[in-house]
C-alpha cells in the first residue's frame, strides 16, 4: 500500500442541542450527537477533521462536503485513503470487498481467509483500524468527548477540535502513549498535496446502516411539495432562511403522507446546497451563458461557456449533462423575497 495516506472514518459524539434541533441530531441509536469526519495518518495523528454535521446525517455526505470545501480535505493523484463498506471504493479511497469477512474479530486461529477476497479483507481491515484506534485513544483521553456535557454546541465543537490537536500533540512529544493500550474500539465510527488539479474532488458514497436505503423520486417529490406548502402558508420563511418551529410543523405534515421522516433533515441541507450551485449559474451577477430549460429540467449552455466556468466552479460539473429537477420549486423555498 505505498500510496496509502491513512484512513477515515465518521464517529458520533453526543452534544447538547436547544429542543427545536434534536430530531436533527438524533441519530440511529437515539442519541442527540454530531456527526465528525476524522481523517489519521498510519501514526494515529489526525491529518483533519470536519465538525459541525448534524447526527442524522450519513458518513458518506459528510466526507463530500469536505472534499467540496474551499480549504477541506485533499486527497492528492495517485494516493488514497482506506475506508469502510459504508463508501462506494473509488479513486482517492479503498474500501474492502463486499459480502466477505472483514472485521478483525472474524478471523482467529483455524479460520484463516480461505480466498484472495479475504486475504485483502483481511489485510484491509488490519490497516484501516488505525482509525479506530486513533479515535478510541481520543475519546478514552478526553472524558468530556464522552458524554453530551452542558456546553452548547458551537463551543463543543471548538472544544472536540481542540482535543485533536492536543491528541496529535502528545503523540508527537511522548514515544509510549499510556492509552493505546486501555481504549475501546469506536463503534460509530493537516492538509496533504499538491494543487487543487492534482487533488480529488469528488468520492461516491453510500449508507453504513444495514437498514439503509436510497432516496427515492416519490420522497423528493413529497418533500419538495411539503416545504413549497409550508412557505406559502407564511410564518416560517425569513430571508435568512426558516424561522423556528418549522421542522416540527414539517415532521408533521410529513407524517400525514406517510413519509420516512428518519433522513428528511439532512435531505434539506443538501437540496439547498445543490439549489445554491444550480441558481449562481443561471443568476450570479458574474455569470453569462447559463439557462434553465423547464421542460427537460436540464442546465444550458454552449460547451465553451461550461468549459470556462467549471475551470473555477468543479462542484457545478455534475450538472452539465444531469436534469436539476424541481428548480423553480426550489426557488421559492430557498430564494430570498
Amino acid at each position: 500500500m505505498g500510496n496509502c495516506l491513512g484512513a477515515l472514518d465518521g464517529t458520533q459524539i453526543k452534544c447538547l442541542v436547544p429542543l427545536k434541533d434534536k430530531p436533527k441530531y438524533r441519530t440511529r441509536k437515539n442519541d442527540i450527537a454530531t456527526n465528525i469526519l476524522g481523517v489519521c495518518s498510519q501514526d494515529m495523528q489526525f491529518i483533519y477533521v470536519l465538525l459541525g454535521w448534524e447526527g442524522s446525517d450519513v458518513d458518506g455526505r459528510v466526507l463530500r462536503d469536505a472534499l467540496l470545501r474551499p480549504h477541506g480535505l485533499k486527497v492528492p493523484r495517485p494516493g488514497y485513503y482506506l475506508v469502510d463498506a459504508g463508501y462506494i471504493n473509488g479513486e482517492g479511497f479503498l474500501a474492502p470487498y463486499r459480502g466477505q469477512r472483514y472485521h478483525l474479530n472474524d478471523w482467529h486461529v483455524g479460520h484463516q481467509p480461505t480466498t484472495p477476497k479475504e486475504l485483502f479483507n483481511m489485510r484491509h481491515s488490519s490497516a484501516r483500524n488505525v482509525i479506530e484506534r486513533c479515535v478510541g485513544i481520543l475519546k478514552a483521553r478526553w472524558g468530556i468527548l464522552r458524554d453530551k456535557s452542558y456546553y452548547p454546541i458551537n463551543l463543543k465543537n471548538k472544544i472536540i477540535m481542540a482535543c485533536c490537536l492536543l491528541h496529535n500533540y502528545i503523540r508527537q512529544e511522548m514515544t509510549v502513549d499510556p492509552f493505546e493500550n486501555r481504549f475501546e474500539l469506536d463503534e460509530g465510527t493537516g492538509d496533504v498535496g499538491g494543487g487543487d488539479d492534482d487533488n480529488i474532488t469528488s468520492v461516491g458514497v453510500m449508507e453504513k446502516s444495514r437498514n439503509c436505503r436510497n432516496w427515492t423520486i416519490t420522497e423528493d417529490v413529497k418533500l419538495v411539495a411539503a416545504l413549497v406548502n409550508m412557505v406559502n402558508m407564511g410564518g416560517f420563511k425569513a430571508d435568512n432562511g426558516f424561522k423556528s418551529g418549522y421542522l416540527e410543523h414539517l415532521e408533521n405534515a410529513l407524517k400525514e403522507k406517510k413519509f420516512q421522516t428518519l433522513a428528511f433533515w439532512s435531505m434539506i441541507k443538501t437540496m439547498k446546497k445543490e439549489w445554491q450551485v444550480v441558481y449562481d449559474m443561471v443568476n450570479g451577477t458574474n455569470t453569462s451563458g447559463f439557462g434553465y430549460d423547464n421542460s427537460t429540467h436540464f442546465v444550458t449552455a454552449e460547451p465553451s461557456v461550461w468549459d470556462s466556468y467549471l475551470l473555477v466552479h468543479k462542484e457545478a460539473g455534475k450538472w452539465r449533462n444531469k436534469i436539476f429537477p424541481h428548480y423553480e420549486d426550489l426557488c421559492i423555498i430557498f430564494g430570498k423575497d
